[in-house]
């Protein structure tokens, strides 16, 4: 299992320890640097550098993977690779998975900012006039931003990561320029029923 942005393994406690059978449980933990002391600044380098400790655990062949959060990107990753050198994958299991708003469907983005701008606006209506029009203004600029960067195919400084843990920049980063390719195997999408992305359906999303 791979953990979330922080890339925190004790934040899969909860998640392991309801796990029943005899299976051995492992936590995998993106690396900031490799071997060579470069930086690992992508999902696909990260899924890279942990194939080969799946095989350092068990001789390859049938693997269960999963990923909570940012960590589903690149136990997604690592489902493609280790499926492309030839071995099976048993399960792939996205917990909680999301992926850069900029790579979704046209109609779930318009749908999923026309709820945001709505709940924004509700907000500021309540709000003291003078108050209210700097919140305004700020939530515009946010939009345009969005809109702005759906279109963006390089880089993308606005999602890159400056106020967080080192490994939180980084997965930021890595996150805003992965787009996730079709997955030809079983996968199994853990998604929260309440509404955490402004009314956009995650299995629609991964559909």
């Amino acid at each position: 299992i791979v953990p979330g942005l922080e890339g925190e393994p004790a934040e899969l406690t909860a998640v392991v320890s309801a796990f029943t059978g005899p299976q051995e449980v492992y936590a995998l933990t993106p690396l900031l640097t490799d071997a060579d002391q470069q930086p690992v600044t992508s999902v696909e380098r990260m899924a890279e550098l942990m194939v080969p400790v799946l095989h350092e655990i068990s001789p390859p062949g049938s693997y269960s993977v999963a990923g909570y959060s940012f960590g589903a990107l690149i136990a997604l990753e690592i489902g493609h690779q280790v499926r492309e050198a030839g071995h099976p994958v048993d399960a792939l299991f996205l917990i909680d998975a999301l992926y850069d708003e900029r790579y979704w469907p046209r109609r779930l983005w318009l749908e999923a900012m026309t709820r945001r701008t709505g709940r924004h606006l509700s907000r500021i209506a309540h709000m003291h006039p003078s108050r209210a029009v700097a919140e305004l203004r700020k939530r515009a600029e946010g939009l345009m931003q969005r809109v702005n960067r759906r279109g963006a195919d390089d880089d993308d400084p606005l999602m890159a990561g400056t106020d967080g843990t080192p490994m939180s920049n980084r997965a930021r980063t890595a996150m805003a320029a992965y787009r996730p390719r079709f997955y030809d195997g079983p996968l199994t999408l853990v998604a929260a029923s309440a509404d955490r992305h402004f009314g956009c359906d995650t299995a629609d999303l991964w559909s």
